[in-house]
């Protein structure tokens, strides 16, 4: 079923219209006349009319809305010639097919036009230019056509060969981004609702689908505006609370690295000395050579305090006070290490009148991979809504800024797998523990969360996207499985979010409740439980 869009002239009494004719299922929907038209046509504002052509009736007039009932989120509107709509609008979709002859830049700019409209309206366009071959008394026309959604071109043709273009527009995301928006109408009283019995079956995933949505192409610009807002927010906390020092635990690894190098500049900002930056390292049973010799190269280069407190004795020393077993590895034996560093830290904090840094990412938030009340907590949680897989490339930013020195220790610090290092290394002194085989790839981790937060789609959906952008890497069976410990976490974790620390939300997807993102903490996992379960059989 196909709904197609068309120009032609239609006469009505003694005028002569230059439109845009609504077709569908050998029936014309509706015609939609040009506003401003030059002779020979005439130019139509009035009202929606009903009109008969070919022995049957047919709406005339702009303010009209193709609306398939069995499609609900599905609302097109026909617009002839240059676009002039700017307001919000009901329509999701816009057909615009013109005529316009082709001169140097003027495809640029209707690109330009068209994201700007598109992104400005929450909308999708679809624009189609006369077709090659058109007169070329004084003018030249291109075969040009292309698909528009929320600011981003999705396909295009190259104006020449005339070849179809071909996409798929996701209204799901254009009504979400309106709910975030607000503003839409639900119901314009101008315009008239044309009903058609169009309807759409599930068909072969061809959008693109980003297996990265947290990295972006302009990714050195990226970089520097993560870690400068990183910079003003702890830049304003520090204002605020009069203090010349902050404190942080370095491990060696990527988390509390790109901290330190988002607190560097915050202190460069504020000229203040880099000695003020107490960095700490707290070597425990599971910390290796490797790790803390990075951590202390890495603190030394960039000229900030390092200072290294062991934790061994003190945890020794809490397993007899509670009376647990240390050849016992359980979850016990890992989180008294990390509530144990969360101790030191806070204590120092209150010696030499310092903030405490938080160093976990968005992405152990989501998935409360952190000890609460251990490296859960901080004073400020600098990290907090930057996701795992942007991570590797800010460090790798800052690698091709600095000095030899520090490049050297950042690349090091890129090839070191990520682990929280609270078991035992492996019997040459290489990490044992290593999060990923635990918890599941950081990658599809970071998938799930960009479209089950940022775009609110239930598991089903983040799936067939999955299966997609992951094709030939992962197998739609693993997919699966990790896509339920996914929403198992989530929600089963959101006691840790609800009592999280401040920290500055520097891209679209904030999980702190006091940046809008509310849920309870006891709310059930079993509706997304049931979805996935259906995708198992």
């Amino acid at each position: 079923q196909i709904i197609v869009v068309f120009g032609a002239p239609v006469a009505m009494g003694s005028s002569l219209y230059n439109c845009a004719v609504v077709a569908f299922d050998g029936d014309i929907l509706a015609i939609v006349p040009k506003k401003d038209s030059r002779s020979p046509f005439s130019s139509y504002e009035g009202e929606v009319l009903s009109i008969e052509l070919f022995g049957t009736y047919t709406y005339f007039g702009q303010a009209l809305h193709i609306t398939p009932p069995l499609l609900p989120n599905f609302t097109l509107s026909v617009e002839v010639g240059a676009i002039k709509q700017t307001s919000q609008s009901s329509a999701t979709l816009i057909a615009n097919p013109i005529s316009q002859p082709e001169l140097v830049g003027r495809g640029s700019k209707a690109r330009l036009l068209a994201q700007a409209l598109t992104l400005q309206t929450a909308t999708a366009l679809i624009q189609a230019n006369s077709g090659e071959g058109e007169s070329t008394t004084d003018s030249v026309y291109l075969a040009d056509g292309f698909i528009a959604e929320r600011g981003r071109i999705l396909a295009e043709s190259d104006g020449v060969s005339g070849q179809l273009v071909i996409g798929q527009i996701d209204l799901e995301q254009l009504i979400h981004q309106r709910r975030l928006e607000g503003g839409y109408p639900l119901y314009e009283e101008e315009y008239v609702d044309v009903p058609c019995d169009l309807e759409v079956a599930p068909g072969t995933l061809i959008r693109e689908i980003k297996k990265a949505p947290f990295v972006p192409e302009d990714l050195e610009e990226r970089c520097e505006e993560v870690l400068t807002l990183q910079a003003l927010g702890l830049k304003k906390r520090l204002e605020h609370t009069h203090l010349e020092r902050v404190i942080l635990g370095l491990s060696g690894g990527l988390d509390s690295t790109v901290a330190l190098l988002a607190i560097v500049r915050t202190f460069d900002l504020l000229g203040l000395d880099r000695g003020g930056i107490i960095a700490v390292s707290m070597p425990g049973f599971g910390s290796t050579t490797r790790t803390k010799s990075n951590a202390e190269k890495l603190a030394l280069s960039l000229g900030v305090s390092f200072w290294t407190i062991p934790i061994e004795a003190a945890v020794s020393q809490h397993f007899k006070d509670i009376d647990h077993d240390p050849t016992l590895l359980d979850v016990t034996y890992e989180n008294a290490q990390a509530r144990e560093r969360t101790q030191i830290l806070m204590d120092l904090s209150n010696k030499h009148g310092a903030l405490v840094i938080g160093t976990g990412d968005l992405s152990e938030l989501a998935l409360g991979w952190a000890t609460y009340n251990g490296d859960h907590m901080s004073m400020y949680g600098i990290n907090s809504s930057v996701p795992k897989t942007l991570l590797p490339h800010l460090v790798g930013h800052e690698a091709q800024l600095g000095d030899d020195e520090l490049a050297q220790v950042l690349t090091d610090i890129l090839a070191t797998p990520v682990s929280p290092e609270l078991l035992p290394p492996s019997g040459d002194g290489t990490i044992s523990q290593k999060t990923e085989e635990v918890i599941g790839p950081y990658a599809l981790h970071d998938f799930f969360l960009y479209y089950a937060v940022r775009w609110s789609f239930g598991p089903r959906k983040i799936y067939r996207f999955a299966v997609k952008a992951f094709e030939g890497e992962y197998e739609p069976k693993v997919i699966l499985h990790w896509l339920e410990v996914f929403f198992t976490r989530f929600i089963a974790n959101q006691f840790k979010r609800s009592a999280s620390p401040d920290g500055p939300q520097v891209g679209s997807i904030s999980l702190s409740p006091r940046a809008g993102y509310r849920i309870p903490s006891d709310a059930s996992k079993e509706g997304w439980l049931r979805e996935i379960a259906t995708l198992k059989k």
